[in-house]
Order: structure tokens, then sequence, then C-alpha cells
């Protein structure tokens, strides 16, 4: 909330939010917030894809998620694949440097100048 295009941000979480939260042939993915407990973390939950929030509304999922892109120093999507680099993969925590460029209000997309796994 309250961040506008060209805002410098650092943020902290999951990959996830969908069955397929990594987009093929690009440096693309999901990150979700803390503010939501993936579906693993509910006792009761048989989730078998517990990254995709199942168990959550769709309207929460989008307030607690960002589109990251990593980019180039042109500001260019990288065209490779970001899932199984360092070990990526859905529920890996991580923490995202970049800047926002694209906001509406319920959608943000911001472009990474680092992506860090947390250990």
């Amino acid at each position: 909330g309250g961040l506008k295009l060209g805002d410098q941000v650092v943020l902290k979480g999951r990959v996830g939010g969908s069955k397929t939260p990594f987009v093929a042939g690009r440096a693309v993915f999901t990150l979700m917030g803390r503010g939501l407990k993936a579906c693993n973390e509910n006792p009761d939950d048989q989730c078998k894809q517990p990254w995709d929030y199942c168990c959550e509304t769709r309207d929460d999922i989008v307030a607690n998620s960002v589109t990251v892109q990593a980019v180039d120093a042109k500001g260019q999507v990288l065209r490779t694949e970001m899932k199984g680099r360092r070990g990526l993969r859905e529920l890996t925590e991580l923490i995202v440097v970049g800047k926002v460029t694209s906001t509406d209000g319920k959608s943000l997309v911001v472009s990474a100048t680092g992506v860090h796994v947390v250990r």
C-alpha cells in the first residue's frame, strides 16, 4: 500500500500465489508477502500444491502478492528460467531489491536488480 511508480523497494516473501508462479522462459515470478500463510502452514489443510495459496481468497492473494521481473541494466526482462536457479523453487523465501515499474492500486510489478535466497 502506498507504493508508486519509481519507488525503490526491498521486499521479503516467498515464491507462490498460483499453481505456476514462475513464467516459462522469462525471469518473472510471483512473490507472496508473509501476511498470508501458505496452505502447508495450516494444520488441517491437505493441499497438494501449498504454494498456490488455494486456502485463501483470490482478493487476499492479489493484495499480498507482487510480480517480480529480474531485469538487465537497460531494464529489459531477462530471457531465462528462474525456477531451479540457485535452488529457487516454489515457497523459497527471498529478499528482492528493485523498483516499482507498474501499479494500478491492486497489482504491483517490481523490476528487480537483486534477488537473494534467504538461507
